[in-house]
């Protein structure tokens, strides 16, 4: 069951559009931006 689950997850990650992975990336990085911006500006 578990290689099933495997073999399907990989099947699903090939059939995303590279568009959408970069797009994913993209706002994974802006969110991290924003998260480090806020963390600095924190008072200590």
């Amino acid at each position: 069951m578990e290689n099933l689950a495997g073999v399907n997850l990989s099947v699903n990650l090939e059939i995303i559009p590279n568009e959408v992975s970069l797009t994913l990336m993209e706002e994974t990085r802006v969110v991290t931006v924003l998260i480090n911006n806020a963390d600095v500006k924190q008072p200590r």
